[in-house]
């Protein structure tokens, strides 16, 4: 394949033009370019159909290919002819050498190919302008071969947010600017950074309703993932931006695959219409994180209650484990939420259901002081003895000096002197512990039986 260009790439401060080919009076057609703080000409010799690296001592020391914001890098005159040495310096200071052996008599667009390869694995600091260069470099070739050069610039230079123009201007709310950006015809619509975040994404997080319709209406893809599994559509609901999750839905969103954590993320955040909504469209309440957690889970965790009825009402499983073993009645009663706790616990939780670790809801939260929570579950008969932890709730009561919690207990029938799995009894660890309030209480029950009773005391 021939190509009738040779690209030069040079700061305009640094050479004039007939500096860069003084052995070769070649017409250049000159694009400009600015980028960060630089300012960059792209000099393309417009005559050119083959070019060979080893035909003279002039042509081997050649610059093909080579920028930097000080200076142009020739290769040595010792080197051999058959490399090419080209020197990169970014904007941020890092310096790149790339010595490549290129066979004789490839064209200059077989050259920059190879190259931009090169780049593509060897460039990777974020902020650096040198991928828009190479990318307003390929886009200003206008011959034969522009197609070509489109399908090298696709494949072969992966945009970053930091200095992609297109995702700041969706994510500034920028509609002029994204229009100019997408009118041009310079950037891929779906380009993303290497976390796989799109201008979708960034817009539809910012709640940017026109970037975003905009961006659709060119042809974004609104299934798209990060890396995480993240979607435009979770930023929206992950900010309540309910017009713009209701839009990417009505405009194609896989709601069966990419649906479930969209819901979940609305579920955390309390987005009550936007959870109703996720859940007419068919989205999945039991779709679980990578650590088991799900939409119902988080919902309880944060004490949103209305969130957790209706899940319930549409489908969720109230008794579906975390991967560490704790239910979203365990995770309730840690965070305290007791009206959560009861809706739960009617909807058929089970009031025993363990951690992997042994703790049940009644021993968490005895152990958090939470006073409304252990009324609600000893009104459905919970275990008071030696649980898999090798612990009692009356044990975790004492041990954090919880003396309200402690009657409630022994008053629903708590064993004072069992003894826990190291032998010690609640009495014991409120002695070490100085707590003389539970001292007192517990004190009481190691009398003669006959003496007194629980109703006299309590």
């Amino acid at each position: 394949m021939s190509c009738n260009l040779l690209l030069t790439v040079a700061s305009v401060s640094s050479l004039t033009y007939a500096q860069l080919d003084a052995q070769r009076a070649l017409p250049f057609k000159t694009v400009p370019y600015t980028g960060g703080n630089q300012n960059w000409s792209l000099l393309m010799p417009l005559s050119i159909n083959r070019v060979s690296l080893s035909s003279s001592k002039t042509q081997s020391n050649r610059l093909l290919c080579a920028a930097s914001s000080k200076l142009l890098y020739r290769s040595p005159a010792n080197e051999r002819r058959s490399k090419i040495c080209s020197k990169f310096t970014t904007n941020d200071d890092t310096d790149i050498e790339l010595i490549a052996r290129v066979p004789e008599n490839n064209t200059a667009l077989t050259i920059v190919a190879y190259k931009l390869w090169i780049i593509r694995f060897r460039v990777r600091r974020k902020g650096s302008h040198f991928y828009w260069l190479l990318k307003s470099l390929l886009l200003s070739i206008l011959c034969s071969t522009f197609d070509v050069c489109i399908f090298i610039l696709t494949v072969g230079i992966k945009e970053t947010h930091d200095d992609n123009l297109l995702h700041n201007s969706s994510s500034s709310g920028d509609v002029d600017t994204l229009q100019h950006v997408l009118n041009s015809g310079r950037v891929r619509i779906d380009c993303c950074d290497s976390e796989g975040t799109t201008a979708l994404m960034l817009a539809s997080a910012q709640g940017h309703f026109c970037c975003v319709r905009i961006l659709v209406e060119a042809g974004a893809d609104v299934n798209i993932r990060r890396k995480s599994g993240t979607t435009a559509l979770f930023f929206a609901a992950e900010e309540g931006h309910l017009e713009i999750a209701r839009f990417l839905l009505e405009s194609g969103f896989d709601v069966v695959t990419n649906g479930g954590m969209a819901l979940f993320i609305a579920a955390q955040g309390n987005y009550m219409t936007i959870v109703k909504t996720f859940l007419e469209v068919g989205c999945d309440p039991n779709y679980s994180m990578s650590d088991g957690a799900h939409s119902l889970f988080v919902a309880a965790q944060n004490g949103h209650l209305e969130v957790v009825k209706i899940l319930l009402q549409n489908g969720a499983d109230v008794s579906k484990a975390r991967n560490d073993g704790a239910t979203p009645l365990w995770i309730s009663c840690q965070m305290g939420h007791a009206s959560i706790v009861r809706e739960l616990l009617l909807w058929g939780a089970n009031v025993d259901e363990a951690r992997k670790d042994g703790a049940t809801p009644l021993f968490k939260a005895s152990h958090k002081g939470h006073t409304a929570v252990v009324e609600e579950l000893l009104e459905f008969d919970p275990c008071l003895g030696l649980l898999a932890n090798g612990e009692t709730a009356l044990h975790a009561a004492c041990l954090f000096g919880h003396q309200e919690i402690a009657k409630m207990l022994i008053r629903a029938g708590a064993d004072v002197q069992l003894p826990n799995q190291a032998g010690e009894t609640p009495l014991q660890l409120a002695e070490q512990l100085g707590y003389d309030s539970i001292i007192n209480l517990l004190s009481k029950f190691i009398q003669p039986a006959k003496t007194v009773s629980k109703e006299t005391i309590l």
